[in-house]
């Protein structure tokens, strides 16, 4: 068996399968090296994926690398998440700015807003505006978060009230509307 039919057939074996989702958690990269085969095989796998799914999420790491490298393929909506700092929203804005250059198909882009104060400063929102990318959601500072990260427990176990689930349910609600 070759690498590839061999690599295919452990991403295979290591889908999570769930009621709700299924769950495909990628390693991190060990030492120094090329990693060219590796990412097409991840392209080829997601282009396989997304033909058995209504939606493919792809959680990556922050930067750009899995852009640059194309493994995240076509987007239908690239969600750029920051804190509630301006030098997280200005890392945004290279990265907005760098889609042009990678030549990727992104239909739509939102911005996520992460751990935010019940109101966004003038200054905070005028870099957004600058930006151009539109806020798809503002997950507020929530204690829960903090607290669950601690006891390391899952943050699928936090009540249907709690205002980090309640802004990411709104979110969903906005992105279903986006893409379908």
């Amino acid at each position: 068996m070759d690498k590839i039919l061999y690599l295919e057939m452990l991403m295979n074996q290591v889908l999570i399968e769930q009621k709700a989702f299924d769950l495909l958690v990628m390693g991190r990269q060990e030492g120094q090296g090329c990693y060219c085969m590796v990412n097409n095989i991840l392209n080829r796998f997601a282009e396989e994926l997304e033909g058995n799914y209504k939606y493919l999420l792809v959680d990556n790491e922050a930067g750009m690398e899995h852009l640059s490298r194309r493994t995240s393929g076509k987007v239908d909506i690239l969600l750029m998440v920051t804190d509630y700092s301006l030098r997280g929203l200005r890392a945004v804005g290279r990265i907005n700015e760098m889609l042009g250059d990678l030549k990727l198909s992104v239909k739509h882009k939102g911005l996520i807003v992460n751990r935010a104060p019940k109101n966004l400063s003038k200054a905070f929102l005028d870099e957004v505006e600058s930006i151009g990318v539109p806020i798809l959601c503002i997950i507020p500072d929530d204690n829960n978060l903090l607290e669950f990260d601690m006891e390391r427990r899952s943050l699928l176990e936090l009540e249907d009230d709690s205002p980090a689930v309640v802004a990411i349910n709104q979110m969903m609600e906005k992105i279903k509307k986006i893409i379908d």
